[in-house]
């Protein structure tokens, strides 16, 4: 039995999904970096956001590109203002990097039972 990666659950069955991800991920995250949680739980919102309007046009594949600008040009310039106050680099890509990252977390995350 193989995992479905996360994002592409969120794609697929972004109803039963995005309850799940805006419970957990928003817990976690002020939990543990409180600081950051609104800037983060943005972009984790805007990632699945993002990922369900390229599943709804039937385009998730390929369209990887598209969907770092889509993420960027809406919380692109929030995470820039958290990155300047944690002092550290808050350029376009340091931007792109953090998007990055959350990306990669949320694709290791297998899908929740039931999706």
């Amino acid at each position: 039995m193989s995992f479905k990666g996360f994002l592409e659950a969120v794609g697929r069955d972004f109803k039963k999904i995005t309850p799940w991800v805006t419970g957990v991920g928003e817990a976690a995250i002020s939990t543990f970096l409180p600081a950051l949680a609104p800037a983060v739980n943005a972009t984790i919102n805007t990632i699945v956001t993002v990922e369900q309007k390229y599943a709804a046009l039937n385009t998730q594949t390929g369209t990887g590109a598209q969907k770092l600008q889509d993420v960027l040009n809406i919380t692109g310039p929030l995470l820039a203002v958290m990155l300047k106050d944690a002092g550290k680099a808050n350029d376009t890509a340091a931007v792109t990097n953090v998007i990055n990252e959350l990306v990669n977390i949320l694709n290791l995350a297998p899908a929740p039972a039931g999706a």
